[in-house]
């Protein structure tokens, strides 16, 4: 192992750094042509702005572990080389593990040695970094979803989880459109009056995944299913029975009387519901549930 003047070799073996990491040159982190794969730990992030080199085999590569902070990899280069005499076998490699809080910011610069039939994930697991091979399934709608955020942590990165401590469980803000690393936008969703109905005024707008399809239910709700999770709609007078009946009335990309805005070439669509009572005290919400 060498270490001096931000040029880093790791031969096997874990190299642990308490400090943050400034590197301007390479990197190099273990070498698998001999099954020595190398961790390099890193407790308070960094950034790099050279060459990470990263040795992989048929089923293992060399890893960098970040437990804190963020990573900074926007202006580095990330260069792949498979041990001699072998071919990738592995359905997914994970080259930066990210845990403890910790986010990568940005992606390489440019990246070389890539295998055919494999891809970079920057947010694989919710927010580690690995190349995985493209004949593995694709995720769910959910996955798909939260994989398009950064900074989530894999512990914070499950559906009932709350990644961003706005009170509103992450898949709750898959639904409804929603930024599960932004506290301030946790989707859409509204209650409204309709003053020119002749029942019950109340009105519940909320987005979810264009084509999702609402059915009446026995005790009243409205029930939907999305991506394996059951969602429902119900109605109450007091909040301690929720077995008023609701109404599905309109499905739109746009509902002006809601103040929401426009949904309109997106991916999710408004429901709009009612209740069947005409007059008196109601309250209406959205549970969701596996």
């Amino acid at each position: 192992m060498r270490l001096s003047d931000d040029f880093f070799t790791l031969e096997g073996g874990t190299l642990t750094l308490a400090g943050p990491v400034e590197s301007a040159n390479v990197i190099f982190v273990g070498e698998a042509t001999d099954g020595e794969i190398g961790s390099f730990i890193m407790y308070d992030g960094g950034t790099i702005e050279g060459t990470v080199e990263m040795d992989f085999n048929a089923n293992t590569s060399d890893r960098i572990e970040v437990f804190a902070d963020t990573l900074d990899i926007s202006a580095a280069t990330l260069d792949l080389r498979l041990a001699e005499g072998t071919q990738p076998e592995a359905p997914f490699y994970i080259l930066l593990e990210i845990s403890g809080g910790a986010a990568i910011t940005g992606t390489f610069a440019n990246v070389t040695g890539l295998p055919a039939g494999y891809s970079l994930d920057y947010r694989y697991e919710g927010g580690s970094l690995a190349f995985v091979s493209d004949s593995i399934p694709v995720g769910t709608a959910y996955e798909s979803w939260l994989a398009g955020f950064q900074g989530i942590a894999p512990e914070l990165a499950g559906p009932f989880a709350d990644a961003d401590g706005s009170g509103i469980a992450n898949v709750l803000e898959f639904v409804l459109n929603g930024d599960p690393s932004n506290p301030a936008v946790n989707g859409l969703r509204a209650v409204w009056a309709d003053a020119g109905t002749q029942g019950h005024p109340m009105r519940f707008t909320i987005a979810v995944p264009a084509g999702t399809s609402f059915q009446a239910t026995t005790g009243g709700p409205q029930a939907a299913e999305v991506d394996g999770f059951v969602l429902r709609v119900e109605a109450s007078g007091d909040l301690s029975n929720f077995g008023i009946e609701v109404l599905h009335l309109s499905t739109a990309v746009d509902v002006p009387e809601s103040g929401l805005p426009s949904l309109e070439s997106s991916d999710w669509e408004y429901h709009t519901f009612g209740i069947a009572n005409s007059t008196g005290r109601a309250f209406m919400r959205l549970v969701i549930e596996e």
